[in-house]
């Protein structure tokens, strides 16, 4: 009897199990100064190349707000593109919006899309107003070997990177919501007691 218990509930785990957890999967967090003014437009953009299959989000990193002066209230938008986002703008896999964090990072998230690992992509900030006052923060000479910053459709060669992270992982399409998971374990949970009044006969 307790052996056909553990199999009912056994079964039942894998309709617990959470989302996969986003992680970092490109990073490069040095800076020494501002690159360019943030603007309602996708202006300043860095390439780069995910490791894995997927992309979920996207860091910037701002200049000191003590040089250029933002407010914490500001809203601002990462975008993740499959091409050059100020030439081409309609090449936008997917976006997301937040405020700064205390350390000077946005970092906008969304579900999950499907990226080929190792292709060229951008990413790319841009503010909710036009304040003109928050740069993004760049690093010189290849700091980052897989990508470099650009501005206005402008590549810059090798010379300059954004402070800048991205992520992957996250919520699947195919994982069930919470209601699904409960009804679906109470199922399981039925069979067990309809199983001990069987065997108890």
């Amino acid at each position: 009897m307790k052996l056909l218990t553990k199999t009912f509930i056994l079964a039942a785990l894998p309709l617990c199990s959470a989302s996969a957890v986003q992680v970092i999967d490109q990073n490069q967090p040095l800076g020494i100064g501002a690159w360019a003014s943030i603007s309602p437009t996708y202006d300043s953009y860095q390439t780069f190349k995910q490791s894995a299959g997927n992309i979920s989000g996207g860091g910037v990193r701002l200049s000191n707000p003590g040089l250029h002066p933002f407010s914490p209230s500001e809203v601002f938008t990462i975008g993740v593109f499959s091409d050059n986002p100020f030439t081409n703008p309609g090449s936008l896999l997917a976006s997301g919006s937040a405020t700064a964090g205390p350390d000077f990072w946005v970092d906008g998230f969304w579900s999950a899309v499907n990226v080929t690992p190792g292709s060229t992509l951008y990413l790319s900030i841009k503010s909710t107003s036009d304040t003109g006052a928050a740069g993004a923060d760049q690093y010189s000479v290849t700091t980052y070997t897989d990508g470099n910053a650009g501005y206005r459709g402008n590549n810059f060669g090798d010379l300059f990177d954004l402070a800048f992270r991205t992520y992957s992982g996250g919520s699947q399409a195919s994982v069930p919501d919470g209601g699904s998971t409960i009804a679906l374990f109470g199922l399981a949970m039925t069979a067990v007691a309809r199983a001990r009044r069987k065997f108890s006969i």
